[in-house]
């Protein structure tokens, strides 16, 4: 049976304003037994039944809304409106429109997925658990907690994909050199789209302003250390860390609400694994021969600003430093 949704509900609410008092047919159903319902059921609609949860779920909802009880004619509303729903649903299943309208395919999918991995969403590991985790993924929570970070911007537009690069080059090496980082970026740089602060900020923030592979970069800089220059949509940028913040010796106390966070999440992956292979076990599926690929005949659209690649041919990959400058950023 479906729950009751907020738009049941409401539905519910304008027929209630105008229903007749008079009792129902089905009034004797709900108040007094019958053998042929099963003792969960409030109705029964063809091959499924109405169960008492749902109805009295809905219920408690118009109560709530209403702020008061309902009479019993109100009540026999409410089950109309659950045995019409019903009705209407066993008819979409019969029309085939979870396999064939994707919406609600997608819709039956995401709620077999919270079904499955809703017990890894409130996990409550034992402290011995979470530290045994924390230690065995300790390099995904330990890093700078706050840092200032310069950057000097080479845009693409207007100038050339092999210009830009070799001016970009220019500004690490004078960087690197010893020079300093505003009178370079006034020589070299262009504007960026968005400027990082000035002052120290939450290591977490950079991503927002220079994006995760840019931000995976500078979280690897040592305090006075010059990046390898990165490769994004709109141009190459080199970072220099000012300051760096560390976190506190004891980072499992300190990001213990993180820990959780990232131990139910994984929880959550695993479980839906688990519940995957479990369907396959008991489901036989074959699978016939591939077609041989072919070109696409429609354009792909342009990637999305939020992950630093590029479209163009022969241009280095995201986030990826100069062929000359192969030297790994992270240490």
């Amino acid at each position: 049976m479906a729950g009751f949704r907020r738009s049941d509900l409401l539905l519910v609410v304008g027929m209630l304003a105008g229903a007749s008092m008079a009792a129902m047919g089905l009034v004797g159903e709900i108040a007094g037994p019958d053998r042929s319902m099963p003792e969960e059921a409030v109705a029964i609609v063809g091959e499924a039944t109405v169960s008492r949860a749902s109805f009295e779920t809905a219920i408690g909802l118009v109560e709530r809304d209403r702020g008061g009880a309902l009479t019993v004619e109100e009540r026999q509303h409410i089950l109309e409106r659950l045995i019409d729903e019903e009705l209407l649903l066993q008819r979409g299943l019969a029309l085939g429109l979870p396999r064939s309208d994707r919406k609600l395919r997608g819709d039956i999918v995401a709620a077999v997925i919270e079904a499955a991995t809703s017990t890894a969403d409130v996990a409550d590991p034992s402290d011995a658990e979470l530290r045994a985790f924390f230690e065995q993924n300790r390099d995904a929570f330990e890093g700078p907690v706050s840092m200032r970070i310069a950057q000097v911007f080479v845009a693409i537009p207007p100038r050339s994909d092999a210009d830009a690069a070799k001016r970009v080059r220019e500004v690490a090496d004078r960087l690197r050199a010893g020079e300093d980082v505003v009178a370079v970026r006034r020589e070299l740089g262009d504007p960026p789209a968005v400027e990082i602060p000035a002052s120290a900020q939450p290591a977490s923030k950079l991503r927002d302003w220079i994006g995760p592979t840019a931000a995976a970069a500078a979280h690897a800089l040592r305090v006075g250390e010059v990046s390898e220059p990165l490769r994004g949509d709109d141009g190459y940028r080199v970072l220099v860390a000012l300051e760096r913040g560390e976190a506190s010796a004891d980072t499992f106390a300190a990001k213990s609400s993180e820990i959780l966070l990232e131990y139910r999440r994984r929880a959550g992956e695993k479980a839906l694994r688990d519940y995957i292979a479990d369907l396959r076990a008991a489901t036989e599926v074959s699978v016939g021969r591939l077609p041989v690929a072919t070109a696409p005949s429609v354009a792909v659209a342009p990637p999305s600003k939020d992950i630093e690649s590029s479209a163009r041919v022969g241009s280095p990959a995201a986030g990826s430093v100069l062929p000359s400058q192969s030297k790994a950023v992270a240490r």
